[in-house]
């Protein structure tokens, strides 16, 4: 059993067409990917799914002035909530958890356990949550604008594409999916650094995203 997703943006108009079966294989399929494994001829499941609730959040309760209570550790999506695209909410839960685990020995219910739980969380789970906002609103500038990725996004899906060829960089690239690294100490290696401008100054034409159908093309797809 596998599962064929499309992320598409909260104001495309072309979301609603996407729930025909018919329009979501079409759309599936003019991606490498997703043509790859609707060609194993398996049957749907289920009709096309939506999911809701792609937002970020993050909830602190400690502000400049401390602790606005003791004794409520939050958890999971109590302390941050996160855009299921990078698959990283599972784990940070399991993060915070084993923390929680390991320190609830420690007065739980002082000022000073809530504001190292806090520091804690800060310090671990919010380069993903930054990481995710960041890429969200990239994604959100890139619709509103119907521009190609430039500047620092245009390097960062170099450093992508390059991953798939480098092994240098697919470390560094699976180091932040994984958590091990936050974004900006993975990316940020002068190794990986260099070898990305090689890729862009290798290929000046270089578009990110070539792969699968233009505007033009998608509207076409989903046009029913």
């Amino acid at each position: 059993m596998f599962a064929v997703t499309l992320f598409v943006h909260t104001g495309d108009p072309s979301r609603a067409a996407l729930r025909d079966p018919a329009v979501f294989e079409a759309a599936a399929r003019a991606f490498p990917p997703g043509a790859a494994w609707l060609e194993l001829g398996a049957e749907p499941s289920s009709e096309v799914l939506a999911v809701a609730g792609l937002d970020n959040r993050w909830s602190a309760l400690v502000d400049g002035r401390g602790p606005v209570v003791t004794g409520l550790v939050p958890v999971g999506d109590a302390i941050t909530h996160t855009n299921p695209t990078f698959g990283q909410g599972s784990s940070l839960v399991l993060w915070a958890a084993r923390r929680v685990a390991r320190t609830a020995h420690r007065d739980p219910g002082s000022v000073r356990f809530a504001v190292a739980h806090h520091d804690w969380a800060v310090r671990t789970l919010k380069p993903g949550f930054a990481y995710q906002v960041t890429a969200d609103t990239a994604i959100g500038e890139r619709f509103a604008t119907r521009a190609g990725r430039t500047g620092t996004a245009r390097e960062v899906a170099a450093l992508f594409d390059r991953a798939l060829e480098d092994p240098e960089v697919m470390r560094a690239r699976a180091r932040v999916r994984h958590l091990a690294d936050p974004p900006d100490r993975a990316h940020a290696d002068p190794a990986v650094r260099e070898r990305v401008a090689r890729r862009l100054a290798e290929r000046p034409d270089y578009a990110p995203n070539a792969v699968g159908p233009d505007r033009a093309e998608w509207e076409k797809l989903t046009d029913g």
